[in-house]
Order: C-alpha cells, then sequence, then structure tokens
C-alpha cells in the first residue's frame, strides 16, 4: 500500500521577482534532487488501489498555499504525503516520491500541527528524531517562519527541515526516512491534532524538446 499524497502543481507565469521557497530562500541557493523515475510512474504489480484519505490539517495546509502560490507570481510544485505510522509516534515515509521527469526536489519539511492549549500561549517545544537512514541520525528543531512563508505557521504547523535525507537518498524503492515525535511532556503527544505529513517543494526543469 503506497503512501498517499497530494499533489499542488500550479504552473504560473513567470515573474520578475526571484521564485522563492516555502523557507523564503531563493531557488538558485538550494541544492536539489532530480526526480529518478519516468513520468506519471504506475503503481507497481499487484499492488491494490487506495482511495486517498486526507486529513483536516493536510487541506487546510494545502488550501492556503494554493492561495500563496497564486499570489506568489511563480512557477513551484507542493506535495504534500501522509506519512506510515509505527510505534512510539514514529511515522514514515518513502526516500523516491512520485514525481514526473524533469521535476527537482529543493525542499522537504516535515509538518507538525499542535492544538492550542486551553489557556491560550504557545504549544510546548517539541522536536523531532530523525532516525532512518541512522547515518543521519539526530535532533531537529523547528524552523522559523513568517506569516508570508508559503508553508505558513498558521496554516500548515510547526516546520522541520529533512531535506538532507532526500537530497542524499540511498538505497532502492523501499528506501525510507522516518521521525519520531519527541514530546517534551508525558501526555504532550496528545496535543498533536493530525499526525505528521511531510511537504516537499519541486522546480520543473524544462524539456529539451520544448
Amino acid at each position: 500500500m503506497g503512501h498517499q499524497w497530494l499533489a499542488l502543481a500550479l504552473i504560473l507565469a513567470a515573474a520578475t521577482a526571484p521564485n522563492r521557497t516555502a523557507g523564503n530562500v531563493p531557488e538558485s541557493e538550494v541544492p536539489d534532487a532530480p526526480c529518478p523515475q519516468e513520468d506519471d510512474p504506475e503503481a507497481p504489480s499487484g499492488e491494490p488501489h487506495v482511495a486517498p484519505r486526507f486529513s483536516t490539517c493536510m487541506l487546510q495546509c494545502a488550501a492556503q498555499a494554493m492561495l500563496g502560490m497564486v499570489g506568489a507570481k511563480s512557477s513551484v510544485s507542493l506535495k504534500l504525503n501522509e506519512g506510515r505510522e509505527g510505534e512510539d509516534y514514529e511515522f514514515c515515509w518513502m526516500l523516491h516520491l512520485r514525481c514526473q521527469k524533469g521535476e527537482r526536489l529543493t525542499k522537504a519539511f516535515v509538518l507538525l500541527n499542535l492544538e492550542q492549549p486551553p489557556g491560550g500561549g504557545q504549544p510546548p517545544p517539541y522536536r523531532l528524531l530523525l532516525t532512518t537512514p541512522p547515518s543521519l541520525r539526530q535532533y531537529l528543531r523547528a524552523r522559523q517562519g513568517n506569516r508570508r512563508a508559503l508553508l505558513s505557521r498558521e496554516a500548515c504547523g510547526v516546520r522541520f527541515d529533512v531535506t538532507e535525507p532526500f537530497l542524499s537518498a540511498e538505497g532502492g524503492q523501499e528506501a525510507k526516512m522516518c521521525v519520531k515525535a519527541v514530546c517534551p511532556e508525558d501526555d504532550a503527544c496528545g496535543a498533536l491534532r493530525c499526525p505528521p505529513f511531510l511537504a516537499t517543494l519541486w522546480h520543473s526543469v524544462p524539456r529539451p524538446d520544448g
């Protein structure tokens, strides 16, 4: 059963302003990884087709991002992927995501959408532990964003940059990336409004044949 994914591929007119990613970094300054697959890859033989089911958090993020992409007058593809949940708040995604030939991955984030504390204020400071690939095992801290970011905190949740595992992906089609939510308090994981989801940004490279 493959991971469910939601793609927003908005091809907009080129603008004079530099194209920017969710982290407000010019795409020309960000390393990228080309899509290794052929156009419109089909599901592996024998794999059943499952109707996508998206969390309300993912749909809210997608809707807000779509508005931001239109307003930014830039060409960018955003794909949102639900993870596969394991034990103790661990979630995994395939490192080889479905994509089209000519697309290049520029940024990847895991997003945590948290419930606001009853009395107001800020939610506890969550961290993520990158558990797989083992060679990149490390604690990830939330990235600071602003209200104008494509993946804003208000709409999409707290962002954790996981670009490195995708840029240095090794192994076959079953290679994966896993993260574990590190809850600051015993019951703090109950503040997760929805399961974490993955957001990847892609830049389309023009084909030689036009």
